[in-house]
């Protein structure tokens, strides 16, 4: 993997924003991207996500290079597009909520490993995969599994296995405000809302998954877990799948 760092003039408020990278091999090798007026970053693993005043830029971490964004969800209508540019609009906040190491076949039929993320973006919440590893000179698009709109701002989520979806938690309120409630939502893996538990305590609600293999003789007891607690000082468990 290259070594990187970003790199700013001297310029106490830069306009544009330029970030170049560095080659391991070359030192003289750079790769500049200009990322105009830039208000937030994060990482989701091998990706870089940047909100800037006007959109959502998309890199990757190795090289620096803009993404691939395409689109494999049922409630959207483009199959691809060719550009670092996402959400083409004005944005508050961004946030990668939870992440995941998921194993399918890939082009040739063999396993290949992906990076599933849980990502949003104001009141959005995307289900995104990339691949651990590039592959070629290129580097691997990123693709929108699901997209889902959210009654609030999302402040946890926790992605369970591909048959019982993932849940996010929801809140309209600010973490100072007395009465503050968060709503614990389910959606399947495509998008489509399975389930809702409301009116959660303040969190963080520290949710884990597990699958466990049931009792004997008992019926319905073996699946997917979801443990948290609930803002009210208890500790909840649901079954999900």
């Amino acid at each position: 993997m290259a070594n990187w760092w970003p790199f700013v003039s001297r310029n106490a408020v830069p306009d544009p924003f330029v970030i170049k990278s560095e080659s391991a091999e070359c030192s003289k090798d750079w790769k500049p991207v200009t990322l105009f007026q830039p208000k937030q970053f994060v990482a989701g693993h091998n990706t870089f996500f940047i909100r800037t005043k006007t959109s959502l830029v998309v890199l990757d971490a190795d090289t620096l290079l803009p993404l691939e964004v395409t689109f494999n969800k049922i409630n959207v209508d483009n199959s691809s597009q060719s550009t670092s540019v996402w959400l083409d609009k004005e944005l508050y906040h961004i946030d990668v909520l939870a992440s995941r190491i998921i194993t399918r076949s890939g082009p040739t039929g063999d396993d290949v490993e992906f990076y599933r993320l849980i990502f949003a973006a104001d009141d959005q919440v995307f289900l995104l995969d990339r691949p651990c590893i590039n592959s070629g000179d290129n580097p691997a698009p990123l693709n929108v599994t699901a997209e889902v709109e959210i009654p609030g701002r999302a402040v946890e989520a926790c992605y369970i296995s591909e048959q019982a979806g993932f849940v996010v938690a929801v809140t309209l309120n600010d973490n100072s405000d007395k009465l503050h409630q968060d709503h614990l939502i389910w959606y399947s893996t495509s998008g489509e809302l399975c389930g809702v538990l409301p009116f959660l305590g303040n969190g963080p609600h520290h949710l884990y998954n597990v699958y466990l293999p049931g009792k004997q003789n008992e019926d319905n007891t073996e699946g997917w877990y979801l443990y948290f607690t609930d803002g009210h000082g208890g500790l909840c468990c649901c079954k999900i799948f």
